[in-house]
């Protein structure tokens, strides 16, 4: 199964086309800035929808801008169920959860990297799509970026980078990264995160991370 990566700033003006033979017309007044979309993820207890538990996604417009997703604004909502085995589900959900804070400096920029699991893409057959949540705010204005981290070879996992700047809140909203599948090697490494500050920033976080594995 491919993924595509969801837009967050989703523009609500349609564009209108005109032709004319005549001279142009004065050039019109600035609309407005689109509304912008956000994405709320939480925990989905063992029942009758998932038999394992999951996760339940919900999105839709901030149509008030307050940067969180109201019970009026939700106009779509999708469970992702843990299966029996990660050998043969549709979609694997791997949980990392790590609260992450950037304070130490590593690396580029500032940074703390995070050791985690031992991990082999290869023991998941059929698998065309990585793609990493997390919750991820800084301490002030500037730039957050979150991401996983190949400690075996010493190197991001490219296309696993989250970006955000928003100031850390107790309702901060789910963003998410491109599809990594392709930049993972296919060999057994010591995976991890990284979060780092940067564009003023004095400080990064993460929190409620985990990773969603698709298969075709």
């Amino acid at each position: 199964m491919k993924f595509k990566k969801l837009p967050f700033c989703v523009s609500l003006a349609g564009m209108a086309l005109f032709f004319s033979c005549g001279k142009d017309g004065a050039a019109g007044t600035n609309g407005q800035d689109g509304a912008i979309s956000l994405i709320d993820i939480q925990p989905l207890e063992p029942g009758d929808q998932c038999q394992n538990g999951g996760l339940v996604i919900k999105s839709g417009i901030d149509k008030n801008g307050n940067k969180q997703l109201e019970a009026g604004e939700i106009d779509q909502v999708k469970n992702i169920c843990n299966g029996n085995n990660g050998g043969y589900d549709k979609q694997i959900i791997i949980p990392i959860d790590k609260f992450a804070n950037s304070q130490n400096n590593f690396g580029y920029g500032a940074g703390k990297f995070i050791q985690y699991v031992n991990f082999d893409i290869s023991n998941y057959k059929g698998v065309d799509s990585v793609v990493l949540f997390a919750k991820v705010a800084v301490g002030n204005p500037g730039k957050g970026i979150f991401s996983l981290y190949n400690f075996t070879d010493k190197e991001i996992i490219g296309g696993s980078e989250i970006e955000s700047n928003i100031t850390y809140s107790s309702t901060m909203p789910y963003y998410h990264s491109g599809n990594c599948f392709q930049h993972f090697p296919k060999k057994s490494i010591v995976l991890g995160i990284c979060v780092q500050h940067a564009d003023g920033a004095t400080y990064a976080e993460a929190e409620g991370s985990f990773l969603v594995l698709y298969r075709k």
